[in-house]
């Protein structure tokens, strides 16, 4: 599924347009990104949480030496309900 498939099924499912959907989905996508990227974690109780990583220096990489610097990257740690989900068959 992407976006554009959840857009559809979400409108199908609701009394909103398409392009109110879209609307809702790319604000909420764009808070958590901005809210993770300065550093603070985005907790969906059940579903997931979304945070930062820091991947620290490394200074070598199968023997051979080489400079990898300090960087973050984004994480999600899936919610104990999506774990449940995942393992029921329906």
């Amino acid at each position: 599924m992407n976006k554009e498939d959840l857009i559809k099924t979400i409108s199908a499912k609701t009394n909103m347009t398409k392009k109110e959907v879209n609307l809702i989905l790319t604000m909420t996508l764009e808070l958590i990104m901005k809210t993770v990227s300065a550093g603070e974690p985005v907790r969906l109780v059940g579903f997931g949480s979304f945070q930062i990583y820091e991947r620290l220096e490394r200074n070598t990489k199968a023997g051979i030496n080489m400079n990898v610097p300090t960087y973050r990257i984004p994480k999600f740690y899936v919610g104990k309900f999506f774990k449940q989900k995942v393992n029921t068959i329906e």
